[in-house]
């Protein structure tokens, strides 16, 4: 993951806990997940009305889709490593 830190972000980027993640190699077949977290710091209520992905290969899902002042939320990251194999690069949306 790449630090938040000394970067110029948008309002949204400063919501998430880190901005780029990284598998590196897993064996097909595994169950491979990665989480990012985002924190609202605004005092309007945050919603998250469409989360994916920019390829098949991955899927995005979270618990919770309206977040308050301070509350946070995880957006678990699945890889198919059944259907998909190789080098793969995708983007949360």
């Amino acid at each position: 993951a790449q630090p938040l830190s000394n970067q110029k972000l948008s309002w949204a980027e400063q919501t998430f806990s880190e901005l780029y993640m990284q598998f590196g190699t897993v064996p097909k077949g595994a169950n491979v997940v990665k989480t990012v977290t985002v924190t609202n710091p605004y005092k309007e209520d945050l919603q998250l009305t469409n989360i994916g992905t920019s390829c098949g290969c991955f899927t995005a899902t979270t618990p919770k889709k309206v977040l308050k002042t301070h509350e946070s939320t995880v957006i678990s990251v699945s890889m198919n490593t059944i259907k998909f194999s190789g080098d793969r690069n995708a983007n949360l949306d």
